[in-house]
């Protein structure tokens, strides 16, 4: 995981001071069984430019990004 939490912050797709950032998308790519990372940081992970930077340098590294990112409000169900 740190392989990954320093790939992701070398190449900019999370700022240094936000390594825990890097470490909660790090941790759910090396948990396949994770279908969704629900975050309402909408800066460092639940944002469209770093969904696809982190899927880039994820799967460049050999790793299957499987999941999904979205914020509480996406995945709430409300019946209707």
């Amino acid at each position: 995981m740190n392989y990954l939490c320093s790939l992701y912050i070398e190449n900019g797709a999370v700022p240094a001071e936000m390594f825990d950032d890097a470490l909660h998308v790090a941790l759910v790519v090396t948990n396949p069984d994770i279908d969704v990372l629900v975050s309402w940081n909408c800066r460092h992970i639940v944002n469209t430019n770093v969904k696809m930077k982190l899927r880039g340098l994820t799967e460049k590294a050999g790793y299957k990004f499987g999941f999904e990112i979205a914020t509480p409000a996406e995945v709430i169900f409300y019946e209707v």
